[in-house]
């Protein structure tokens, strides 16, 4: 199957489609069927479905950098489809056809923060279960490849546990005996 984007005069993506690669053989041949079928006033470009950062997730050669989406825009300079700018200070990273973060971040798994435009460890999540708050989650670093993430200080049951969907936290039972925290709804 092959996929093309629609851009309005801006060249900004309205639309992406999917053609059959019978009606679609090359470019030329698709776009002439899309504008058989939108209208002949219509502009269309290819994209790839297995295009992302300009690589082609497949092997093949990435075509346009990026896979067209709703938003983002055809710069005819780069042959390629421009994502959305996240935040003010990102800068195109002309390799992969993408806005980044002007810094790396510090330590793997942090998030942007579009608040204070620099990284952040993500926001401790709230209330995440039925009883008790989460105040005894901690962030840290479960390898070098993963990054770090919030932990519970107490691991959670076995995997194998048929009950495993039947755990929730609770900070009263941890506070009591910190070898525990799980408990049986």
């Amino acid at each position: 199957m092959a996929h093309f984007a629609q851009l309005d005069e801006n060249n900004i993506v309205t639309q992406v489609i999917v053609v059959s690669n019978d009606d679609a053989p090359d470019e030329a041949t698709g776009v002439a069927f899309c504008k058989a079928l939108f209208g002949s006033d219509t502009n269309w470009k290819q994209t790839s479905y297995n295009s992302r950062a300009n690589t082609h997730l497949l092997g093949g050669t990435p075509l346009r950098k990026n896979f067209a989406g709703v938003g983002y825009t055809y710069d005819a300079g780069r042959d390629a489809f421009i994502p959305p700018k996240v935040d003010t200070p990102f800068v195109m990273n002309e390799s992969t056809g993408r806005y980044e973060p002007p810094t790396s971040p510090s330590q793997k798994g942090m998030v942007w923060d579009l608040t204070t435009h620099d990284w952040a460890i993500p926001l401790k999540p709230s209330h995440t279960t039925t009883s008790d708050s989460v105040k005894h989650l901690t962030w840290t670093e479960i390898s070098a490849d993963e990054g770090y993430m919030w932990i519970f200080p107490v691991n959670y049951p076995a995997a194998d546990d048929p009950t495993l969907l039947l755990y929730e936290w609770s900070d009263s039972v941890y506070e009591a005996d910190n070898t525990k925290g799980w408990v049986l709804r």
